[in-house]
């Protein structure tokens, strides 16, 4: 661990990521910290997978590694917290500057705030909802006499500050005396650091407002704490005042607080700081309790003298990366010495199952430094090789790492206390782990050049992630097995080829890497092949047979007839052939390259041209096909390819008579040897039928649009391929298709005839076909309407038709309930919004189909916007109203508007922005807009804007407790707003609240408080001002007197003696001249005057 110094002058930059891998693994471009590291990270080269925020967790990907390694952090404390659009932030204890003169650190959990302008600090635990306190508020050095009597005040000089991420100094607050103010998360360590000598003893104190003095507990004069209650709990704390320069160690002298009236006192033994070497520190901490959700780390173990026996422990878990090898694990925590004890005097350990870091019996992670005070920093420590023996092996699914600070302080006392050892940070745990990778190209046995015909065993290595790996290589190009780790490559061609490994383990997570092979130039005889060729083929190019695409330049053995590569099938027989090409000049370390081509010469036959015929199937109708071979060789086999039953395969004799009409199909072949293709001829033989027109029909249509009638569908027993005539004369019937259109044709009966015609000797047939016409109803066309659903509002349907028939029927498919059907009149009046419909229907004669129209009536509603409103609001900072909430029976989806001119209303969300409005009242309009024939509707809203009350600043006055002596506070109100009311929280009795006057005289000398103060009103916040006025006392020098003295030698007088009524501590003079007057002893020596 390193010992480090406050950051106390500067505020650090966040780092900000620059990496393409950021858009890839995370997409929340809208998150306000995409792309910023947290201040405590665990590494800078990385990026945060920001979707994976937990309040306790993060999650990192480090850059540069393909999304292989991840590091999860987890504290234990919260290291996010929910902001209202439900993002998790960072948790930032740092000090930020919030405004000029603001410094201070804001969050949900507790807000502090460091007012530089008007000199106070500020504490809110939010996390317990406790009021905030205000603490050194009108700080004054004073200087005192040895009866604790005021001499000098040094009121508080905050204009010389510096600050940084870890706290704000103010040099020379007072003459010779800085102030740090240390943020330690939620604790606040106020170091008054006296430099060099005051001038005398003295004493610190500060103003305490009515509303943080009420809440603390027991008031007492003198307290070594002070507790603050809030509904019976412990709310905020002031720790010890400790008091310790670099030599005191644990033996401090101590700090009492006194309260007086509202002045909270620090004060100490004066003879025991002045043993102290300059500079020492006067240290006062505030705390509060519960400040953050989950509970922090208290304290330290405390132990015997200089040993670490018994730590403080505290546990947490953490949630390893998936699909990992774990590779690293490491810690960050800070601790603090204060209060008189050295950073050696601290210490952590560390466990994980049956592993300890350090693991050396007897050793510890501290700061070996002896400095009293200070922080000591582990920022992102590796304990992976103390850890390692107890990590578990490799697994797919995460789980959770238990891990145990144990946090030490040797010195001895009760347990968990933050007095000398405390921690300065949260305390983090990191585990990193790691994907499957493949972080080298595979290897080759023989080098990545290689010559043709060889082998090599390519290899390849994986790590990391979750064993076994199972292994893909690709091309699978001379590969024996693409499935192994080191599968033996045979060369292909000559060529360079590049040969990937993709590994995946056992959690299917992928690595790839690649290696190229060369497979050089050397002979190349192509890879063996085969050719089966027919005896009658072409000759062909041998080579063409080998694979790979062979070297020109070999030689066959046994030579071909041709003397070249050319084989001939007529004259080259069936055999295995060898291409042998020589090594070329130059690979002289390659063999010469052979390959082999088995070839198979088959003999071939042919079937002959294909041909057809006709017959009848008429009784006794044969065919001999064999009379139908043309070019053919004999030792064919028939067959028929159709199913007539008919046909003797034998013989090849076709029997017709009796068959159905149509082609019958049969081939003469040839079955195929190896790879030569059968031959077969075929021979079509049409059987033709004796027609037929079938049977005479009638039917009946409809006269309507689009009624038509196929008559094809009326033949019964006819065969296809008649001729359709008219023989009367609609005009409308197609001969062509046999389809007669009725639509439009006078009702009655159409006559039609279908004729086959007969190839001879077949006769020609006629059917006699009569259709009977039907006139067709109509409804007319369909309609549609709108009305209201006000009291009233009906429609009479009847107004709706258009070219209807009259003697209809309506009817309604809805249920409105409200529609008669006698009349066809529909009331819409009180009806839900909506489509109602209708249907007007005219019956039918058969054929003919009823007609039904249909009518839609669309009922509107008429929009309610509700009732008008009003409100009040205060034109605050921050101060904003949602006037949607003052919508009271408003139907949704209106319209707002103001008509008034404030510039600060949003009519899309309606929300008013009051802040910094003149007071007044602001109008706004709620508009529902009506779908005609319904009308719009509207609600005025006025808001009433008051403007938020101003006590202006504090003030001081002086008077003397003479008679008559009185002051009008309001000549003290600075910046304040009329209307206040006064209260004196001081007892004078002489306080009148409804002028602001108070009368000093008579009253006992002191400090009077008043407050001028605005209650809170409506939403506006109260708001006060507070005021002293010191009172002195009028001096009294009591009655004139006299007396009678003689001169004669020796003889004197005390005028003490004749002081009647008056105050001690006057001055004595002579207004004649005697010379013999001692005005500091009052004594008149009168020997030997005139």
């Amino acid at each position: 661990m390193i010992p480090s110094e406050k950051n106390l002058d500067h505020f650090t930059s966040p780092i900000v990521v620059q990496s393409n891998e950021l858009t890839v693994f995370s997409s929340l471009r809208q998150h306000p910290e995409y792309g910023i590291l947290p201040f405590n990270a665990p590494c800078e080269d990385c990026i945060e997978i920001i979707e994976e925020r937990t309040q306790f967790t993060r999650k990192f990907l480090t850059t540069g590694k393909n999304g292989k390694e991840f590091k999860v952090q987890k504290g234990y404390g919260p290291l996010h917290y929910m902001d209202d659009q439900g993002r998790w932030i960072t948790y930032d204890p740092r000090l930020k500057k919030l405004d000029s003169s603001i410094f201070g650190v804001t969050n949900p959990f507790y807000t502090i705030r460091i007012n530089t302008l008007k000199g106070y600090l500020e504490f809110e635990n939010k996390n317990e909802n406790f009021l905030p306190i205000r603490f050194h508020k009108d700080l004054v050095l004073e200087t005192i006499d040895g009866d604790l009597n005021p001499l000098n005040s040094f009121k508080a000089n905050w204009t010389n500050i510096t600050a940084g991420d870890d706290g704000l100094k103010v040099i020379d607050i007072f003459p010779n005396t800085d102030l740090e103010i240390n943020i330690m998360g939620p604790t606040i360590k106020t170091n008054f650091i006296v430099k060099s000598s005051i001038g005398s003893d003295f004493r610190i104190v500060e103003t305490l407002d009515q509303i943080t003095l009420q809440r603390i507990e027991n008031l007492n004069e003198s307290m070594d704490v002070i507790n603050f209650y809030e509904n019976n709990q412990l709310s905020y704390n002031f720790g010890e005042i400790s008091i310790y320069d670099a030599h005191t160690g644990r033996d401090r002298p101590k700090g009492t607080y006194t309260l007086k009236n509202n002045l909270l006192i620090y004060s100490w033994d004066q003879n025991t700081i002045e043993q102290l070497d300059f500079p020492f520190i006067i240290d006062p901490t505030v705390t509060s309790s519960n400040t953050l959700p989950q509970a922090s780390i208290t304290g330290s173990g405390l132990n015997n003298f200089g040993a670490f026996t018994t730590g403080c422990t505290y546990n947490l878990s953490v949630p390893t990366p998936a699909n990992c090898t774990i590779t690293d694990i490491a810690w960050t925590f800070s601790y603090i010495a204060q209060n008189g004890a050295t950073m050696s005097e601290g210490a952590v350990r560390f466990y994980y199952g049956g592993c300890v870091s350090p693991s050396a019996a007897g050793f510890y992670w501290f700061c070996n430094n002896t400095i009293f005070g200070g922080t000591c920093n582990g920022n992102n420590v590796s304990i992976f090789t103390d850890f390692s023996p107890c990590v578990p092996a490799p697994q797919c699914a995460p789980y959770n790492m238990n891990f145990t600070m144990e946090f030490y302080d040797a010195w001895g006392g009760a347990s968990c206390s933050s007095t000398w050892i405390a921690a300065a940070t949260g305390w983090t745990m990191t585990i990193t782990g790691e994907t499957v990778t493949e972080p080298a190209p595979p290897t080759s046995s023989a080098g990545t050049s290689i010559c043709p015909g060889s082998t090599t065993n390519l290899n390849a290595n994986g790590t990391y992630g979750v064993p076994p790996y199972n292994y893909s290589w690709s091309p699978t190009t001379g590969l024996n097995n693409p499935n192994i780790q080191s599968p033996t490559l045979s060369a292909p061609a000559p060529g360079p080829y590049t040969y990937t490994c993709t590994i995946t383990d056992a959690c299917g997570i992928t690595a790839t890497n690649s290696i190229n092979i060369t497979v050089v130039n050397g002979a190349w005889a192509g890879t063996d092949g085969t050719l089966d060729i027919c005896d009658n083929a072409a000759p062909v190019n041998l080579t063409l047979s080998l694979g790979g695409g062979p070297d020109a330049g070999g030689s066959w053995s046994p030579a071909l007839n041709s003397g070249g590569n050319t084989f001939d099938p007529s004259v080259d027989g069936s055999g295995t052939y060898t291409y042998t090409v020589p090594d070329p000049p130059g690979m002289p370390n390659c063999p010469d390259a052979s390959a082999d081509v088995v070839v198979n010469v088959i003999p071939v036959s042919t079937a002959g041209n294909d041909g057809n015929s006709t017959l009848c199937n008429s009784a006794g109708s044969t065919l001999n096909l064999n009379t139908l071979l043309s070019g053919a060789d004999p030792g064919g086999t028939w067959a028929e390819t159709t199913a007539s039953g008919q046909f003797n395969t034998g013989t090849g004799v076709f029997n017709a008579a009796g068959l159905t009409a149509g082609t019958y199909t049969f081939t003469y072949s040839f079955a195929a040897v190896g790879s030569c293709p059968g031959d077969f001829a075929t021979f079509n033989i049409v059987v033709n039928d004796q027609p037929t027109a079938g049977n005479d029909g009638n039917s009946t249509i409809c006269n309507s649009a689009g009624s038509t009638i196929n008559l094809n569908t009326l033949l019964s027993g006819a065969d296809p391929g008649g001729t359709w005539a008219e023989t009367t004369a609609s005009g409308q019937f197609n001969i062509g298709t046999g389809v007669f259109n009725g639509a439009g044709l006078t009702a009655g009966t159409y006559s039609f005839t279908y004729t086959v015609p007969a190839t001879a000797p077949c006769v020609p047939d006629v059917a006699n076909f009569d259709i009977v016409v039907n006139d067709q109803p109509t409804a007319g066309n369909d309609g549609n309407s709108t009305i209201c659903n006000s009291a009233g509002s009906t429609i009479d349907l009847n107004t709706l038709l258009s070219g209807a028939d009259p003697g209809g029927a309506w009817a309604e498919t809805t249920s409105s309930g409200q529609f008669n059907t006698g009349t066809g009149v529909f009331n819409g009046a009180g009806l839900t919004v909506g489509t109602y419909s209708f249907t007007y229907t005219v019956p039918a004669t058969a054929p003919c189909l009823p007609d039904v129209a249909t009518f839609d009536v669309v009922v509107n509603d008429q929009p309610d916007a509700g009732l008008d409103g009003n409100s009040t609001i205060c034109n605050s900072a921050g101060s904003t109203l949602d006037l949607n909430t003052l919508l009271s029976g408003a139907d949704p989806g209106g319209t707002w508007a103001e008509t008034t001119a404030s510039g600060q209303f949003t009519p899309g969300t309606g929300v008013l922005d009051a802040s910094g409005l003149t007071a007044g009242v602001y109008t706004f309009t709620y508009t529902l807009t009506a779908t005609a024939p319904c009308l719009d509707d509207v609600a005025t809203f006025d808001i009433t804007i008051t403007a938020q009350p101003e006590a202006g600043l504090d003030g001081n006055s002086t008077l003397c407790n003479s008679a008559g002596s009185t002051i009008d506070l309001n000549t003290l109100l600075s910046g304040a707003d009329a209307g206040g009311t006064w209260a004196e929280t001081t007892s004078s009795g002489q306080f009148t609240p409804g002028t602001g006057v108070f009368n000093a005289a008579g009253l006992t000398a002191g400090t009077y408080t008043f407050t001028y103060s605005f209650a809170a009103s409506g939403s506006c916040l109260a708001d006060f001002a507070t005021f002293d006025v010191i009172v002195n006392d009028q001096p009294d020098a009591g009655l004139d007197g006299n007396s009678t003295i003689c001169n004669s030698a020796g003889s004197t007088i005390d005028l003490n003696t004749l002081l009647s009524g008056a105050d001690p501590g006057g001055t004595w003079a002579e207004t004649t001249a005697s010379g013999q007057f001692t005005p500091g002893t009052g004594v008149l020596d009168a020997s030997g005057l005139t």
